[in-house]
């Protein structure tokens, strides 16, 4: 991938976010983002390994977007990336739990993910912080991606 892909699926999560987001909290809209999300940061990731790859620095990247995580915690380029790591790792766990919304159609309207008995919260708020986070996340990378 280029750096012009990397921005298109930036686009695609802010088009979600400050769009699709802005006139439709739908539970399926709210899912479509954190999975648009969740495929920035893989895809990421994968240009990153591969980047390695063809440098012989790493010698396999693994299939599993879990497992290619932990290579790239392995190799990571800036330990500033950390953080983001750790909201990628909550937004995986958000995508493969049980999903509802409260307070669907008012400005209080909160995203629960519940996976066996840890239930994540998502305002509003914290989603914009998520969008923006995935943003930078971008922009540092890209960086280092050739």
């Amino acid at each position: 991938m280029k750096g012009e892909d990397y921005e298109d699926l930036l686009r695609n999560v802010l088009h979600i976010y400050n769009v699709s987001l802005k006139n439709n909290k739908g539970l399926e809209t709210v899912k479509h983002l954190i999975k648009s999300i969740c495929d920035l940061y893989d895809s990421i990731i994968l240009g990153y390994l591969n980047q390695l790859k063809e440098k012989n620095m790493i010698k396999d990247i693994p299939s599993v977007p879990l497992k290619r995580l932990e290579e790239f915690e392995k190799n990571i380029p800036d330990d500033t990336i950390r953080k983001f790591i750790d909201e990628y790792k909550i937004l995986r766990k958000c995508l493969n739990s049980e999903i509802y919304i409260k307070d669907e159609y008012r400005k209080s309207m909160k995203v629960v993910c519940k996976i066996l008995n840890e239930e994540i919260v998502l305002t509003q708020k914290r989603l914009k912080e998520i969008v923006e986070s995935a943003k930078e996340f971008t922009n540092i990378m890209l960086k280092h991606i050739g």
